[in-house]
């Protein structure tokens, strides 16, 4: 019975004690407030506290000065020889030009003074260079001089050129002063002999620039490349080379033969010598 008695107590002391303890939660609040109290007491006894010092603010990043001459030079260094070379022409362009529109050479006034029938004579430039060739309108080549032994020699293209100003069924009627000169001049001009039919022998022929056979081979020829010659003396025409190429030697003449505005001739050659390449 004692110990039961005594168990029974201690159940009742301890409810007595639980039911007159206060929350855990309440507990852990008065303990927290303890504990800030105590921080403020610590706090204020040893003074203010110390404000967090501000970062240093970082340096801003360095720039060049505004003016660097070196910089400057260096740049210019770099950039004006490119502009000098753009601005310079190509030597290739440099040389064509000095030798074609600035050539060396006195300026010749040969065939201004030249009267031609049915054409009046329009200013060139001729220039005879210090070799003694001479160059017409910076573009044709006419070497020789005009001596037998030593004729002119003329090119096509440059006889040829004169239907550009000289038509005169569309009333054009400027012969180049390129071509004037020419007249009355000892010349030599390359090109297809043609005689004419059925004769055994012949003293005259015509000369052309393009091959023809009379017929179906080759390009007829027209006024402008084609020259009507008249020979020295007669030769014999031998046919069974078929169609000749070579030289005609002798006094070239400017003439232009017209009919109703058409023109049907335009060069013919008097003592004229054949250089015939078989």
């Amino acid at each position: 019975m004692k110990w039961f008695w005594a168990i029974l107590a201690a159940v009742i002391a301890t409810a007595i004690i639980v039911a007159f303890q206060p929350p855990r939660a309440a507990r852990d609040d008065a303990k927290g407030a303890a504990m800030d109290a105590a921080l403020i007491n610590e706090a204020t006894s040893s003074g203010p506290v110390p404000a967090r010092p501000e970062p240093a603010p970082s340096p801003p990043p360095s720039t060049p000065p505004a003016n660097n001459a070196k910089a400057d030079a260096l740049v210019k260094d770099l950039m004006t020889p490119r502009a000098d070379e753009a601005s310079k022409p190509l030597a290739g362009e440099a040389n064509a030009k000095a030798a074609v529109t600035e050539p060396e050479g006195v300026a010749m006034t040969d065939g201004l003074d030249v009267t031609l029938p049915n054409a009046k004579v329009a200013p060139g430039r001729l220039l005879r260079k210090t070799d003694g060739s001479i160059l017409a309108d910076g573009k044709w080549l006419i070497t020789g001089d005009g001596t037998e032994r030593n004729p002119y020699i003329v090119p096509w293209e440059l006889l040829v050129s004169a239907m550009d100003t000289y038509q005169p069924r569309s009333a054009l009627r400027d012969i180049p002063q390129r071509v004037a000169f020419l007249d009355g001049k000892r010349v030599r001009v390359d090109g297809y002999i043609i005689f004419p039919l059925i004769v055994q022998q012949s003293q005259q022929c015509l000369l052309t620039f393009n091959q023809w056979d009379g017929c179906c081979i080759g390009v007829p020829p027209s006024a402008y490349d084609a020259i009507e010659v008249n020979l020295a003396s007669s030769i014999p025409v031998n046919r069974k080379h078929g169609l000749l190429f070579g030289g005609v030697e002798g006094i070239l003449h400017v003439a232009p033969l017209l009919a109703d505005g058409w023109l049907y001739g335009l060069y013919a050659m008097d003592d004229a010598r054949l250089k015939l390449e078989m």
